[in-house]
């Protein structure tokens, strides 16, 4: 490549690209996938406190997350990120979570949900159910307590919302005895339960093929109040994905 030994002869003379021409080759560089001279091109950068590296830095995390150098990219964003800014980005977190559960190391993802909260970020219920929902198929379920508990500790979600997260992962995963020690947790804490969370439990349920269980989980909601149109839903699309039309018909 003509530019890159132009840009190597340069670097050798003691010149280096100006901000503009620094980030066009930064770009150039991911787009071909040499990460290798990107690191000495950020290297140089930072060196000389380039305003522009940051985005650059937060993306080259995220290509050493999609190439599988996951440990690279955590050391990257623990040692260069601080000084270098990637950690404004919570697009290099998101990657690098998605990039252990893929690889199966389902153990760093908890942690670092907690460090993008503790640094301003929100993670969506996506990334949760992903995070959650890894755990749970590892049937790593005391992992999952301790997420719950980081998690309200540091009190960046709303509570509810946090239980409903955790929920919503367990369920995805078909856990309903997970799903349903977290919903027996958010009752003893006294938060009450709203419709998404009652929706969530029975799916869990009628996905798993559960419908004993699942009946049994609404008439206990019903006796608290008057059943919405949302909750015979759950049952009627599931009963009809179960290929038991007629249970369907029925509700």
């Amino acid at each position: 490549m003509k530019f890159l030994r132009v840009l190597k002869e340069c670097m050798n003379c003691g010149y280096f690209p100006g901000n503009q021409t620094f980030t066009l080759l930064s770009f150039a560089l991911l787009r071909m996938g040499k990460l290798k001279q990107l690191r000495s091109l950020l290297e140089e950068a930072k060196s000389r406190k380039f305003r522009s590296i940051i985005p650059i830095h937060a993306r080259y995390v995220s290509a050493l997350c999609k190439n599988g150098a996951v440990n690279e990219a955590y050391l990257e964003l623990l040692n260069a990120g601080v000084g270098a800014g990637v950690m404004m980005y919570g697009s290099a977190y998101c990657n690098l979570i998605r990039a252990f559960i893929e690889l199966g190391m389902v153990e760093f993802p908890p942690v670092l949900l907690i460090q993008m909260q503790e640094l301003g970020f929100k993670p969506g219920r996506r990334l949760y159910r992903e995070v959650v929902g890894s755990l749970c198929d590892m049937e790593m379920f005391d992992m999952v307590l301790v997420l719950l508990n980081k998690q309200l500790e540091i009190k960046k979600l709303d509570i509810r919302t946090c239980y409903n997260y955790v929920i919503y992962g367990a369920a995805h995963s078909k856990k309903p005895e997970m799903a349903m020690e977290v919903y027996s947790r958010m009752v003893n804490a006294g938060i009450e339960a709203n419709i998404e969370t009652d929706i969530l439990i029975l799916r869990c349920y009628v996905k798993s093929r559960r419908f004993g269980d699942a009946f049994s989980f609404f008439r206990c909601l019903i006796a608290k109040r008057t059943p919405v149109n949302k909750l015979y839903n759950v049952f009627i699309c599931g009963f009809c994905e179960a290929g038991k039309v007629e249970h369907a018909i029925e509700l």
